[in-house]
Order: structure tokens, then C-alpha cells, then sequence
């Protein structure tokens, strides 16, 4: 018996950031959920995007950054830059029970410091290795060689930003770095 072919896609996605002289990677990451054929109907979100996020928070005093789990529902972000595909996720999992997953990894406590050396990759790592825990993507490569893999995202992005894509479709590569076919095309905001 065949599987299905058309499973949502788990991706790490890249998206385009301002870099500082403290952090001067170009990109957050996050986890990105979509169907194998993103729809273009944008009153209809198809996406689940977590990631950890730093914000403003107000109820502190005074107004300090704070890191937090966040999860979006969208079509598409007009900075994402590229992806690597780390697996199919089987539709028997709902997006919300991965989301009560993801809820669980762990996030820094309190106002962001100095010192604090945690970043939203770190998040990734950990995320990443309860979803292989959890049963929900089967490589294990992605239990013990995130670093890698992140990287090999990272250069494969870097090397394609030098690249004009003319078929408008977003980079993707697997967890080696090799350019894949990908679904995912930019939204009207990205090419303005």
C-alpha cells in the first residue's frame, strides 16, 4: 500500500533580519508548516509558523526584552528567504498538537541580557529534537546534527542570494545542503 504523497511539509525557515555587531547572522529562524501546494487564497491562512520570538514587554518595569514562544497562521512572510526541508508530517497530526509540543521547549526566562547568550536557534535545536522524540519527523540526523544542518541551510541561502531566481520560487535545499524542488513561491510583497 502506497502513502499518501501530498503530506504538509516541515520546514526550518530562514528569514531575512537586520544583523548587529552582537549577532551578525542575517536571519532567524523558525519552523515552518505548510501543505506540499500552498494555496494563493491569502483570506485563507495554510501556514503554522513557531518560533521563539523577543519582544517588548510592557508589563515590565520599565519595558524590558523578553523571549517568547510564538505561533503564527498565515500565508506567507514577505522575508522569508529560504528553507530546508527536515520532513513530512503525516496529516493524523494536527497542527495544534504540534503546536502543544513546541509550547513545551524551553524559552529563557526574564528580561534579555548582556550576557545572554541563547538565540532563537537554539530553539530550533530543541524544538527540532522533541518533534524526532515525539515521533513526529523520523531522521535521526535531526536528533544529533542540527548545527550542521542549520548551516548547511545557511550557506546553501547564502550561496543562492548571489543567484537571480527566475522561476519566483523560494530557495529549499534537504538537511545536506543540495538544492530541492519546493513549492513555496514569495508573496506580492517580495518582489516590490
Amino acid at each position: 500500500m502506497f502513502g499518501k504523497r501530498n503530506k504538509r511539509r516541515l520546514y526550518m525557515a530562514y528569514f531575512r533580519r537586520n544583523p548587529t555587531k552582537k549577532h551578525p547572522i542575517p536571519y532567524h529562524t523558525a519552523l515552518y508548516l505548510s501543505p506540499k501546494h500552498p494555496s494563493s487564497d491569502s483570506k485563507s491562512p495554510h501556514t503554522a509558523v513557531f518560533h521563539a520570538i523577543n519582544y517588548i514587554d510592557p508589563t515590565l518595569d520599565p519595558p524590558q526584552a523578553v523571549w517568547k514562544f510564538n505561533d503564527e497562521y498565515l500565508n506567507r512572510k514577505p522575508n522569508l528567504k529560504g528553507v530546508v526541508l527536515l520532513g513530512k508530517i503525516d496529516d493524523s497530526i494536527s497542527k495544534e498538537q504540534i503546536k502543544e509540543m513546541l509550547k513545551a521547549v524551553y524559552v529563557p526566562e526574564g528580561p534579555i541580557t548582556e550576557e545572554m547568550t541563547w538565540r532563537c536557534r537554539d530553539w530550533i535545536y530543541d524544538a527540532v529534537k522533541t518533534l524526532v522524540s515525539n515521533g513526529i519527523l523520523t531522521d535521526e540526523r535531526l536528533s544529533s546534527s542540527m548545527d550542521e544542518i542549520w548551516n548547511n541551510g545557511y550557506r546553501f541561502l547564502e550561496k543562492k542570494s548571489l543567484e537571480v531566481d527566475t522561476r519566483g520560487r523560494i530557495p529549499c535545499c534537504d538537511l545536506n545542503g543540495r538544492e530541492i524542488p519546493c513549492e513555496l513561491r514569495p508573496t506580492d510583497t517580495d518582489a516590490k
